[in-house]
């Protein structure tokens, strides 16, 4: 909470000690922008998951494909768990919810968890260990959010093999060792 409080003066940024205070209210000026920023990545990874089938020159293999589908997926549980995690009850929103499809009006159906966790699951799958480029996401950083996501989720069993596996096994995307 300490991080969230500028430590001035009491009256100084209000709504930060609301959000110290577990107080969340609609008119808290520091919330909307953090819904807007997740929801925006959820929809530029959405986006990518959209067009890229659409490429049909010969400019992208397969292989680059199936990585770039993996850094889309992980990328939008980032989002989407952020947002679980700050609000709980929050829509879920794939590549098929667009506003041509006439789905734009998305409740928020509960937990969504199993999306994200599913999200995470194809991403390690398709992920390699390491990565050409050094802090492009790697199969090892998709199975720590998904052992985070599996923690949030109470579903403490199926974390400790996967942190288990990131404590012996667990490298970079440039190859270094976990510490």
């Amino acid at each position: 909470a300490d991080d969230a409080h500028k430590g001035s003066t009491p009256d100084d940024q209000g709504p930060a000690g609301d959000i110290e205070a577990y107080i969340a209210t609609s008119g808290n000026g520091y919330l909307d922008p953090k819904w807007r920023a997740m929801f925006a990545g959820v929809q530029r990874a959405n986006d990518v998951l959209r067009e890229l089938p659409l490429v049909k020159d010969g400019s992208v293999t397969a292989a680059y494909a199936k990585e770039v589908t993996a850094e889309s997926r992980f990328l939008r549980a980032f989002y989407e768990f952020d947002l679980a995690k700050l609000w709980r009850n929050v829509p879920y929103a794939d590549e098929t919810i667009t506003y041509d499809n006439g789905n734009y009006n998305l409740g928020n159906p509960g937990p969504v968890w199993d999306k994200i966790e599913a999200d995470l699951i194809a991403a390690m799958t398709d992920l390699p260990a390491t990565q050409a480029e050094k802090g492009r996401v790697n199969k090892y950083a998709a199975a720590a959010f998904l052992a985070k996501a599996y923690m949030f989720d109470h579903q403490y069993a199926k974390a400790q093999p996967l942190l288990a596996d990131l404590i012996n096994n667990g490298v970079t995307s440039s190859g270094a060792r976990y510490e």
